[in-house]
C-alpha cells in the first residue's frame, strides 16, 4: 500500500469545526478522516498483539483549547503521513483485520454508502459474467471467495485468483486499471471509479474481472487438475491471445485456434505456455530513457522480469527484458512540471528501478507512464512469490484464518464524508483553471495566508480537549489558507508514497522537511515525511527476506519526499542484487 495524506480541508457542522484529513492509496484518493477517528483507532492497535515499537509515533493530543493555526495542522497532517506510511510498513498490521476494516470504514463514510445487499457483476476475462449476492461493504477477498463458491472453484484455488478493475475501450480491448485491495469494497470501487471518470469527462466502460494473480507458470498445473480452474485458466488465456498480450508466430497461432475448436482446452493451455510473453501482464505505453531519453515503449510484466518492446532508429521493434531480481531498488515518483502543469492535472508517473546491467554497472531506468504504481504492485508480488515458493510456502487457502468483519471494531465515524463531492469539486477547479490558462496563457495566481500565531495562554489553566467537551480535532479554527482551492491535483494523481529500505546498519532514521514556512505548500504539492529503514548486514538471501519482510508482500509504503521543484518523489524498497539461484 502507497500511503500518502496531501491535503486537507475544514468542515463546519452544528457544533463544530474540524479538520477532515485526506487519506491517498497508491495514488488516489480514498477516504477523509478526523483526528480524533485516527487517535481512535490508534488505541484500538495498542490492545492488538502486535509489537509497536517499529511505528512512527502517532501526533498527541493537544492539552489546551484553541484553534490551530495552519502551521499546527500541517505539522498534524504530516506528523499522520508519516504514522500511515509507518503502518503499511509493519508486517503484523499490514495486512491485519483491524486495518483492513479500518480503512473499509473510512471508505464507506467518505462516499455515504449504506451497508445494504446488493447484487454484483464480476466478470471472466472472455466477457462472461457472474451476478452474486455480496453486502455493499463486503471485502474483496470476501467477494472474490463469493465468486469462487458461485462457479464452483475450490476452496483451495480460491486466491490463485484476484479481482481486478478493468477498463473495456470502445474496440472491446481492456485494459487492466489495478488490483483491488482487501481493504476496499469492489462495489463500492467500481461504482465510484465509473462516477469519477464521468465527472471528468472520460469515456470507460469499467468493470470488476476476475484473473489468475501468480506469477509461476508452475502453478497452472494445480489449476488444470479442476475443471473449472482449467476453464478459467483457459478463457484467460484466449484472451490474452485475442488481445496480443502473449506472441506467437503464424504456426503457432493456427495449432492453437484448432485446439481451441475442439475444445482442447489443456494442449491449447501447454502451447500457449511455450509462447512468448505468456503469464504477463500489459500496460499502457511509456516514455523511457533507455536506451535514450525520449523513447516511447511498451511494458509487459511477466515471471521473473519486466520486458521492454521499444522501437529503434531505423524503424524496428527491439524487446528488452530486465530481470527483477537484478533490480537493486526501484522508486515511484510524482512529476510535475511546473504549477500550471499541476492545475491542469498534466501530472505523471515515474517508476525508476536501479538495475544491475554487470558486475560494475548499476544504472537507473525510468518509466513514466499512468501505470507506474501497479507496475509496482506486480513487482512487489513477483518478490513476494518467489520468498514464498523459495521457503516452501504455497499460496494461501480461505481456511487459513479466521477474517473479522467490520462490524467486530466500533470504529468512530465521520458523517461528513467527502469522497465523490470533494473530487468533482477538484475537478470543476482543474476545468477553471484550465479556462483560465487558454485564456490569459498563465495559471492563477495561489493565494495563501501566513499563520495564525497562538494566543498567549499565560496564567491560564490547561484543559484536556476530551474533558472540555470535545475531541481535539473538534476545535474552531477559522480558514486554514482562506480562498485557497483544494490542490486539486491531488483528487486523481496524487502524492503516492512508498518505503525505502537500505541494507547497512541496524539503525533506523527519520527525517522531516517542512511544508514551508507558511506551513502550506509550494506550487500546489505536499511535502512529507521521509523516512529511511535500514535493516543488519547478512547474507544476500537474507537481507532480501528481511526487505520482503519490511513490507513488500503487501506493496506497502513509507516515506514521500518533494523536491525542490515540487516532485513528489516515493522510494520503493531495496532490492539486493540476487540471481535466481541464490533464492
Amino acid at each position: 500500500m502507497h500511503f500518502s495524506i496531501p491535503d486537507t480541508t475544514e468542515v463546519k457542522d452544528a457544533k463544530s469545526t474540524y479538520t477532515n484529513f485526506h487519506l491517498h492509496v497508491n495514488g488516489v484518493f480514498f477516504c477523509a478522516y478526523r483526528y480524533s477517528q485516527l487517535h481512535d483507532f490508534n488505541e484500538q492497535l495498542k490492545k492488538e498483539p502486535f509489537d509497536l515499537s517499529p511505528l512512527s509515533p502517532f501526533p498527541s493530543k493537544r492539552q489546551i483549547l484553541l484553534a490551530l493555526t495552519p502551521y499546527e495542522i500541517e505539522e498534524r497532517r504530516e506528523e499522520l503521513e508519516t504514522y500511515m506510511q509507518s503502518l503499511s510498513q509493519h508486517p503484523q498490521v499490514c495486512g491485519s483485520d483491524l486495518l483492513n476494516n479500518f480503512l473499509l470504514s473510512g471508505q464507506q463514510d467518505a462516499y455515504k454508502e449504506e451497508n445494504t445487499a446488493v447484487q454484483l457483476d464480476v466478470y471472466l476475462t472472455n466477457g462472461k459474467k457472474v451476478t452474486v449476492d455480496v453486502m455493499a461493504m463486503e471485502r474483496a477477498t470476501a467477494v472474490l471467495e463469493i465468486v469462487a463458491k458461485k462457479i464452483e472453484l475450490p476452496e483451495k484455488f480460491t486466491y490463485y485468483f484476484g479481482l481486478f478493475i478493468v477498463s473495456v475501450e470502445s474496440d472491446e480491448s481492456q485494459v487492466i486499471m489495478r488490483k483491488l485491495q482487501d481493504f476496499e469494497s469492489p462495489y463500492v470501487s467500481l461504482k465510484y471509479t465509473a462516477q469519477i471518470a464521468e465527472a471528468g469527462n472520460i469515456d470507460a466502460n469499467y468493470r470488476i474481472v476476475i484473473r489468475k494473480w501468480y506469477w509461476d507458470p508452475s502453478y497452472d498445473s494445480d489449476l488444470m487438475e479442476n475443471k473449472v480452474g482449467c476453464n478459467l485458466l483457459f478463457v484467460q488465456t484466449v484472451a490474452d491471445i485475442e488481445n496480443s498480450w502473449i506472441m506467437a508466430p503464424k504456426a503457432s497461432l493456427r495449432q492453437l485456434k484448432q485446439l481451441q475448436s475442439k475444445g482442447e482446452r489443456k494442449k491449447y493451455v501447454e502451447l500457449a505456455k511455450a509462447q512468448h510473453h505468456y503469464g504477463h501482464v500489459q500496460f499502457l505505453p511509456v516514455t523511457t530513457d533507455f536506451p535514450k531519453s525520449n523513447t516511447r515503449a511498451t511494458i509487459s510484466i511477466g515471471p521473473k522480469e519486466l520486458c521492454m518492446q521499444i522501437m529503434t532508429e531505423g524503424g524496428q521493434s527491439k524487446e528488452v527484458a530486465f530481470k527483477v531480481t537484478r533490480m537493486r531498488c526501484w522508486k515511484i515518483t510524482s512529476l510535475f512540471e511546473d504549477s500550471s502543469s499541476i492545475l491542469a492535472m498534466e501530472g505523471k508517473l515515474e517508476l525508476a528501478f536501479d538495475y544491475l546491467f554487470t558486475k560494475e554497472k548499476l544504472q537507473w531506468v525510468r518509466l513514466v507512464g499512468p501505470q507506474a504504481i501497479f507496475m509496482s504492485t506486480c513487482l512487489g508480488s513477483i518478490v513476494a512469490e518467489l520468498i514464498k515458493k523459495g521457503s516452501g510456502g504455497a499460496i494461501e487457502v480461505p481456511g487459513d484464518r479466521v477474517r473479522k468483519s467490520m462490524e467486530a471494531y466500533q470504529f468512530k465515524r465521520n458523517l461528513a464524508g467527502a469522497g465523490l463531492d470533494y473530487i468533482i469539486q477538484c475537478r470543476k477547479q482543474v476545468e477553471a483553471s484550465r479556462a483560465e490558462v487558454s485564456s490569459t496563457g498563465t495559471p492563477p495566481a495561489e493565494k495563501r495566508t501566513p499563520p495564525k500565531t497562538r494566543k498567549s495562554t499565560e496564567g491560564k489553566p490547561e484543559q484536556n480537549g476530551d474533558e472540555a467537551g470535545g475531541d481535539d480535532d473538534e476545535e474552531e479554527q477559522g480558514d486554514v489558507f482562506p480562498n485557497e482551492p483544494v490542490s486539486p491535483q491531488s483528487a486523481f494523481s496524487g502524492t503516492t508514497t512508498t518505503s525505502s529500505n537500505k541494507s547497512t546498519s541496524g539503525q533506523t532514521e527519520s527525517t522531516s522537511s517542512a511544508s514551508s514556512a507558511a506551513g502550506g505548500s509550494r506550487d500546489g504539492a505536499r511535502h512529507s515525511t521521509s523516512s529511511y529503514t535500514q535493516v543488519g548486514q547478512s547474507s544476500v538471501k537474507d537481507r532480501f527476506k528481511n526487505f520482503v519482510v519490511q513490507g513488500l508482500t503487501s506493496q506497502q509504503a513509507g516515506t514521500s519526499t518533494v523536491g525542490a521543484s515540487g516532485d513528489a518523489e516515493q522510494r520503493g524498497g531495496v532490492f539486493d542484487t540476487i540471481d535466481d539461484d541464490d533464492l
